[in-house]
């Protein structure tokens, strides 16, 4: 009986820690996204990776990215995609112009590959 009880305790908190790890990931999905889209550009500047920052943006967005030191990016909106294409407008470096196209290669642990970024320098929603 003592057994069974241990066994029992171990997996409900086997089961409880693992949920709330599932949780945990889904309520900061959008957090991780930032941070792993961020870092990624910051290392591809950083270490000059141009022809990669040309292969996945726009023309006025590698320009703009060209010349940044270092990007702060924030998602302005929830997810527009669907599937596992995600699609959010952003704001980099205060500049709410930018739109980013990334894939989920898996959901957890919580992995992406940016696959377009665009800016629109002229748009100005009303």
């Amino acid at each position: 009986m003592n057994r069974i009880k241990k066994i029992l305790i171990i997996t409900t908190s086997l089961v409880l820690l693992v949920g709330s790890y599932f949780l945990w990931t889904m309520v900061t999905f959008d957090e991780h996204a930032e941070s792993y889209i961020q870092r990624d550009l910051n290392k591809n500047i950083r270490d000059h990776q141009y022809h990669k920052l040309r292969k996945m943006s726009n023309s006025a967005a590698y320009e703009w990215l060209r010349k940044a030191n270092h990007v702060k990016l924030t998602f302005a909106t929830d997810n527009q995609g669907s599937g596992n294409l995600y699609y959010y407008a952003a704001r980099i470096n205060h500049q709410y112009n930018f739109f980013v196209t990334f894939k989920v290669k898996s959901f957890i642990p919580s992995r992406f590959t940016l696959t377009r970024i665009t800016y629109y320098p002229n748009y100005h929603p009303r």
